[in-house]
């Protein structure tokens, strides 16, 4: 009789536990890091017009918001041809370039080159000179002060959104 109770404890415990039924493996997603999960959406975002340049008025004040809350301004004077960056670091200004119809250069900007592709209400950073006018990098975004535009396709958001932006650009 122990044998038979020996023998049918492994057998109760194998059933208690879900029995030979395969189970459902949970696996462990890392967070996003705080810069992925903040970042807009590129479909919100305005696009960079491959010929922006020459049809985009783009004169004006563009700023872009670090992840450590440090705040940058670019001043763009389309007519001039000059420019103006404003960084916790100090201020540099001249004439930008042209480089092609959809994209311009700084040759200072914070200590190197910095090229730009121009979009309605916004400016991108692009990686380097030979990065494509809508190569997009969402954490490199320069937003106008003064543009404002509904939320929906190419609307402009903070270069780093919170919970509370978005929530407040819905309202209005």
């Amino acid at each position: 009789m122990d044998r038979f109770a020996l023998t049918l404890v492994p057998l109760v415990l194998l059933a208690a536990c879900g029995g030979d039924e395969p189970t459902e493996e949970t696996v462990a997603t890392p967070e996003p890091s705080e810069r992925v999960a903040n970042e807009p959406d590129p479909d919100r975002m305005p696009a960079p017009n491959a010929d922006g340049v020459d049809t985009i008025d783009y004169s004006g004040s563009y700023t872009f918001t670090g992840i450590d809350g440090s705040h940058f301004t670019l001043t763009l004077d389309k007519e001039a041809g000059t420019y103006e960056y404003v960084s916790p670091d100090g201020t540099t200004s001249g004439n930008y370039k042209k480089l092609d119809s959809g994209r311009i250069a700084i040759t200072n900007f914070d200590g190197s080159a910095g090229y730009f592709s121009i979009a309605p209400g916004a400016l991108y950073r692009l990686a380097d000179a030979t990065s494509p006018f809508d190569e997009i990098d969402l954490g490199r975004m320069y937003r106008r002060s003064d543009y404002v535009a509904d939320a929906g396709p190419g609307a402009a958001l903070p270069s780093i959104v919170t919970t509370n932006t978005v929530a407040d650009k819905r309202e209005k």
